[in-house]
Formats: structure tokens, C-alpha cells, sequence
């Protein structure tokens, strides 16, 4: 059996995204900057590499105008910097350890290693999501891997730019790179390998750094060592690691890459550093989502300190159940708004419209007992109206949210519930018909997140409606609005199997478990 693992380890190095192919460069006709380039040669390039360059348009103008904001503060570019001096190995065998460290694949090995390193330093400097798995950035190639890169640099906070000027040629004083840009490099034509990089530091004469994994040895002696190297000069063109890997008259033999132009996606926003707190309250959960077992999805919102308090893989789409009946609440009602309904009629009209139902006593049943033949008929009046329902997502931050087969990520889950409790996206009489309906008492409602009920104060308020599906497959959750004196919090947690043996009834102590975790960290 091992020894059919390190066969596949050793084909996986043929695959790479990071290691040369060929010592010769493939032939291919003059392109067009707008044209796609040919598929190379099999022999010459590994597979990894065949149809180098996605269907992407040239960016207009070809070098946009950069924004010259940097939202990382300087703390966080010299922890980046930090973190990557760590991964520093000047010989293979270094080299080699540091990639089982990461442990992205399962004989990890340095030849391959660039979008797991990459990956994993934006991570452990804070600036990625703790849960950011490196797995998922080995051999990652944007055009196959599109919802990786959805996840991972999600567009409200990443800006996105493709060029295919090649990295030599690339003028970076008018756009120079940042602190914590994430570059995929395609080789293009004459290119033998694709790469991925951070850019780790930029010194005070504008030149740009990066700790990559680098061959250092001629084929058939490839040489793995993970190294700090400077990718450009502004002011001295044809120096740097981007000039080394596209001259091909001196380093064909170490392989080349960047003629197909590079991918870039750079942080748009600031990017929160969690306080000692929180990082104690991500370890407790964590701590109890191992123990119950299963595949756990949750996030944490803090309303009024305007702060992610917690975010466990929340850009993942999940199926929500019956939490998704929320968000089609607040899509009826937006609907009426759409069609003219006055919003100091909206408790009247829904009293007597409907089709062939009320729409409040549908609404009633959707929300306090979950009927399902409810939803539906409310769903199928929303679409009656031919209100567009995406398009309304899309402008409330939640465009990955899909009503119908209840897929959503919880991060924007919580960002519909935060949009309802402070009156963002609705009417303030739509508003509080929904808070109304789902602070109504049910049986059970004291399980799950309501074993926060009883340790709020007098002032408290419970707004919650929870998703569980046990036939077919397993799916226990919850989603909460808790306020309380003039604090306010979104807590959404959805547990499914996964890793560990586990079932419903694990699962939803694990919930009240993490309540009570919760419950610890704020009062």
C-alpha cells in the first residue's frame, strides 16, 4: 500500500504546479494578446499545465490604475513577514519537512508545495481564516477551481485583476504589488511550469518579496529549497526572481514561468485581528465540534461592536433547511414593496391577500411551525409577482443564497439576519412582523441555541428559527438573534456528518454546548 502512495506522491511532482517539466520549450505560432493560448505539447509540459490561460479578457486599461490604499496595517504586514522567515528551508530536506508541517497532501513534497505555502502564510499570519484549508490550494488552478477562490478571496473584501503581459515585461512601478497579494503566474508561451505566491514584503525602495519554493538544480536533479527572494526592482528592470524565471537564455534549466501573464487578487478592506477573547471562544468550539464529531459550519456576528467574532468555514455553501425560510420572508415582503404596497397597509393587506391563502396565516406557518406546504406556496407568490429574486439577494450581500435548494453560506445567512434585526433591507412594518413571528415560544424552542433563554435578563429578546432534517441525510442547526441591555449578536451553527461518528442527538448538544460557550464569552 505505501508504496503505491509514493507512486502516486511521485506523479503528483510530474503534476506540478511549481516544479519545471522540460528542459526545452515548446514551439507554438505568435498569439494575439486577446488570444488563448495553444495547447502545448504534452511532452514538453506536465498536465497540470495544458490550457494555460482561462477564457479572461485583458483588463482596460491593459495596467488599471492601482487603488494606492493598503487596508493592512503595518503590525499585520510585519507578522506576514515574520510568519514567511518561518518557512524559510535552505536545503530540501528542510524543505521537505516544512511541507508535511502543512500537511496538505499526504506525502507532502517541496516540489509542489507553492499554493499550500502560499496559503498557509497568509493563514498563520492571521490574515486568512484559521480554517483555510492547504489542500485545497495544491495544484490550484483558478479556471478549475473557481469556488475555492470564491471562498477564499470573496469579492467584498478581495480585489480581483488578471494580466497577460508577462511578469518580465510588466511595468510594477505603475502597478506595484502590496503586502499580502496572492499571485497564480502562468507560464504562457515558452513557459514549463505554473506558480502561485504570496507577496510577503515590499521594502521602503519599492521592491517586492515573496517566500517561495524554488528548484535549484538542473533536470534530472531537481533541488527543492524554500527561499526569500526579491520578485522585482522597481528601479532596476531585468533583476528579480520574475526576470530569472522568464530568461530563458540563462534559466531554462531551473525552469520558466509568468509569460502567460498573472492572476492577482490584493485585500480591499481592513482585515480584523481577533482579540485574545475571541481566539479563546474559537478554541472552545472548535473544542466541542471535535468531540461531537461530524462536519461543523457556524458563524458569529457581534452587532454592535461591528466585529466577526467567530467564523467556522461560514463561505461554504450548506444546506440551511429550514432556517432558509427567513430569508424567503423577507422576500415576500419586499416583493409588496416592490408591487406599491404602502408600508402602513402591509399588516392590513396580508391579512386579506394571498392566493388561495392568506399570506399572514402562510406566514405564520412558514416561521412558528414550519410548514413546508406554506413555504412553498409563499415561494411560488414571490415568483408569481416575477420579483427577481437573485438580483434582490445579490444587493443584500448574499448572492451565493439559493432559496429553492436551500443551499447557502452561513456568513451570508448571518448577514441577511444582522440586514433584518438592525432594518437594512426592509421595511421597518416588515421588520417587525418577521421578529415577531420568530420570538414566538414553541415547543423545543429551549434546546439547541435557546438554552440561551433563561440566561438572558429581563431585557433580553430570543429571535431564532432552527433547520433540521433527519431523513435522507442529516442536517441539525440553528440561527439566532440575541440581544440584550444594547448588545446584539448573530449566531448561526449547522452540524452535519462528516469526520468522526456522530448523529442528531450529538450534534444538537454540541449546539447548546456551544450556546453555553458562547453565553461565557459575552455576558
Amino acid at each position: 500500500m505505501r508504496s503505491t502512495l509514493l507512486l502516486l506522491s511521485a506523479l503528483c511532482l510530474l503534476l506540478s504546479s511549481c516544479g519545471p517539466a522540460s528542459i526545452s520549450t515548446p514551439e507554438s505560432p505568435t498569439l494575439t494578446p486577446d488570444t488563448q493560448n495553444p495547447t502545448p505539447a504534452a511532452s514538453n509540459l506536465t498536465p497540470e499545465t495544458w490550457n494555460l490561460t482561462p477564457e479572461t479578457p485583458n483588463l482596460t486599461p491593459e495596467t488599471p490604475t492601482p487603488d494606492t490604499s493598503d487596508p493592512l496595517t503595518p503590525s499585520q504586514k510585519d507578522r506576514l513577514n515574520q510568519t514567511a522567515q518561518t518557512f524559510i528551508s535552505a536545503t530540501q530536506e528542510e524543505a521537505l519537512a516544512k511541507a508535511e508541517k502543512i500537511g496538505f497532501v499526504k506525502y507532502a513534497d517541496p516540489s509542489n508545495m507553492c499554493g499550500p505555502l502560499s496559503i498557509a502564510e497568509l493563514r498563520d499570519a492571521g490574515l486568512l481564516s484559521r480554517y483555510v484549508d492547504p489542500h485545497d490550494f495544491w495544484l490550484l488552478r483558478p479556471d478549475l477551481n473557481a469556488e475555492t477562490i470564491r471562498k477564499t478571496f470573496p469579492a467584498e473584501r478581495f480585489e480581483h485583476y488578471r494580466f497577460k503581459q508577462s511578469i518580465g515585461e510588466f511595468d510594477f512601478r505603475e502597478f506595484p504589488l502590496q503586502a499580502g497579494d496572492f499571485l497564480y503566474l502562468y507560464a504562457g508561451k515558452g513557459g514549463t511550469f505554473e506558480h502561485i505566491l504570496t507577496v510577503t514584503r515590499v521594502d521602503e525602495a519599492g521592491r517586492a518579496y515573496s517566500v517561495t519554493n524554488l528548484n535549484t538544480q538542473p533536470y534530472p536533479n531537481y533541488y527543492y529549497v524554500i527561499r526569500e527572494v526579491m520578485l522585482y526592482d522597481p528601479n532596476q528592470p531585468g533583476v528579480g526572481q520574475f526576470h530569472d524565471w522568464t530568461d530563458e537564455s540563462k534559466n531554462n534549466w531551473i525552469g520558466l514561468t509568468g509569460y502567460g501573464g498573472f492572476e492577482l487578487w490584493r485585500f480591499k478592506v481592513p482585515v480584523q485581528d481577533f482579540s485574545p477573547a475571541e481566539i479563546r471562544l474559537a478554541d472552545k468550539l472548535d473544542s466541542v465540534f471535535a468531540e461531537a464529531g461530524g462536519d461543523w459550519h457556524s458563524v458569529i456576528l457581534d452587532l454592535e461592536a461591528g466585529r466577526v467574532v467567530y467564523d467556522r468555514r461560514g463561505a461554504d455553501a450548506v444546506h440551511t433547511a429550514s432556517v432558509i425560510k427567513v430569508p424567503i420572508a423577507m422576500l415576500l415582503f419586499k416583493s409588496l414593496e416592490a408591487k406599491g404596497v404602502p408600508a402602513d397597509e402591509l399588516s392590513a393587506y396580508i391579512k386579506s391577500h394571498g392566493n388561495g391563502f392568506l399570506l399572514s396565516q402562510a406566514l405564520h406557518d412558514m416561521l412558528v411551525i414550519s410548514d413546508e406546504k406554506a413555504t412553498e406556496d409563499l415561494l411560488e407568490y414571490i415568483r408569481a409577482s416575477r420579483f427577481n429574486i437573485p438580483a434582490t439577494l445579490d444587493d443584500w450581500g448574499a448572492p451565493n443564497v439559493n432559496v429553492s435548494s436551500r443551499l447557502a453560506p452561513l456568513d451570508e445567512i448571518a448577514r441577511l439576519l444582522a440586514g433584518l434585526y438592525q432594518g437594512k433591507f426592509i421595511q421597518p412594518q416588515a421588520r417587525e412582523i418577521i421578529l415577531k413571528f420568530i420570538s414566538e415560544y414553541t415547543p423545543n424552542d429551549d434546546t439547541r441555541l435557546g438554552v440561551l433563554r433563561p440566561l438572558l435578563p429581563p431585557d433580553g429578546k430570543f429571535y431564532n428559527k432552527r433547520g433540521s432534517i433527519t431523513e435522507g441525510r442529516l442536517v441539525i442547526g440553528d440561527a439566532a438573534i440575541v440581544t440584550w441591555d444594547l448588545r446584539a449578536y448573530v449566531i448561526v451553527i449547522f452540524g452535519y456528518p462528516g469526520a468522526g461518528t456522530t448523529n442528531d442527538v450529538k450534534l444538537e448538544q454540541a449546539i447548546e454546548e456551544a450556546a453555553r460557550a458562547f453565553w461565557d464569552f459575552a455576558k
